[in-house]
């Protein structure tokens, strides 16, 4: 230690940190030490700091000390456990980067406690985003897509907005949901599919998670049914789902965990008048999560359907007064189901809590109807 005005000056990594968490020194006294440490060589303390940061960060059993600089690092906590299970072996910390961090702090007036988090957390800045989970969202421009993207950037997800043409609408989102990218594709071409989970390994560095939500409707009853109409439909509903859940698979499979989540519908369940087309195509997903999960339980990975029942969505909210007030009287509950019902349902099912719910579906569905 050096002294400055009486005040005793750290020279060593361990005396700056325990310096500068000491609660009974008042934070102008550890400012002023911070504008003088900035003189000092600051590489010349990096074994000792880096010491203590492993310490903190890895040692099962740490020493008196250790655990009392733990106890004022509030924040360490929620990163100690998974950095400590994640990163234990290959643990390497930036040095010129911490110090010019140090450095930054010493001219900044910031309190203590801040110039340790920018001493610290800068190390997993970059490894936190590894750390993170990856869901690709389909459809997830507005209503049902959008509610997931949220709720799931809620649980700690990094999502993958698709858009196929609301891009302005999909923008927004990303704009409001951090370490989110959109990429536009259109599902009806094959291609165009391989290239959005191409896309998506390339830029987010793969997929944990795929929620297979977009779809189309065109409705007519069966005498009127138009056979070009049944084809758009079974290449957006069925044949997208097809593909994005083998190519998604297949980067699951490697990791042997993921989860694959389909959105289906009352509709696929118990029909509906003039939807004998889409309610075909949303049959067609039940019976295929079903084989698919079984396909891939093995690889320790989930695959299930929500069947959403009548959601206030930009589709409901156009029906005529006298459908919606049928719909309702048939609805126990009385009511619509919300977007951020079925994202309920989705983050759920996607949760350790569903670790064992594979091959089924979940109904969100306000009493309407249950398998």
């Amino acid at each position: 230690m050096q002294t400055l005005c009486k005040i005793k000056i750290p020279t060593a990594g361990e005396d700056l940190l325990h310096f500068l968490l000491n609660p009974s020194f008042p934070h102008s006294i550890k400012m002023h030490v911070m504008q003088h440490w900035k003189d000092f060589h600051l590489h010349s303390f990096w074994p000792s700091i880096r010491r203590i940061l492993e310490e903190m960060v890895f040692d099962q059993t740490p020493s008196a000390e250790i655990r009392e600089l733990q106890g004022n690092l509030w924040w360490l906590f929620p990163i100690k456990s998974s950095l400590a299970s994640e990163f234990s072996s290959d643990f390497v910390l930036g040095e010129n980067h911490i110090l010019a961090q140090i450095q930054q702090g010493c001219q900044g007036g910031i309190t203590c406690e801040e110039v340790l988090f920018r001493l610290y957390f800068p190390l997993f800045s970059t490894r936190s985003l590894r750390m993170k989970k990856i869901a690709l969202v389909t459809g997830s421009s507005r209503g049902i897509g959008a509610a997931c993207a949220r709720k799931l950037t809620q649980c700690g997800y990094r999502v993958a907005l698709h858009c196929g043409t609301n891009r302005a609408q999909a923008d927004a989102l990303q704009a409001e949901l951090p370490e989110s990218h959109v990429f536009q594709a259109d599902l009806s071409d094959p291609a165009a599919c391989e290239g959005l989970i191409k896309a998506v390994k390339e830029v987010m560095g793969g997929i944990d998670l795929l929620v297979n939500n977009a779809g189309i409707s065109i409705d007519q009853v069966i005498p009127f049914a138009k056979a070009e109409d049944f084809d758009r439909l079974l290449a957006v509903n069925v044949r997208s789902v097809f593909l994005l859940t083998k190519l998604a698979s297949k980067l699951m499979i490697r990791k042997r965990q993921g989860v694959i989540l389909n959105l289906s519908s009352i509709v696929g369940y118990q029909g509906n008048a003039g939807q004998s087309m889409y309610a075909a195509t949303k049959s067609a997903i039940t019976g295929f999560t079903k084989s698919v999960a079984m396909d891939l339980a093995p690889f320790g990975i989930r695959c299930n359907c929500i069947a959403p029942g009548f959601i206030e969505t930009d589709m409901t909210r156009a029906l005529d007064e006298k459908v919606r007030a049928n719909i309702l009287s048939r609805v126990p509950m009385q009511h619509l189901g919300t977007p951020e019902d079925v994202a309920n349902a989705v983050a759920f099912l996607a949760s350790d809590e569903a670790a064992y719910i594979t091959a089924t579906s979940l109904h969100v569905n306000g009493g309407m109807f249950s398998s």
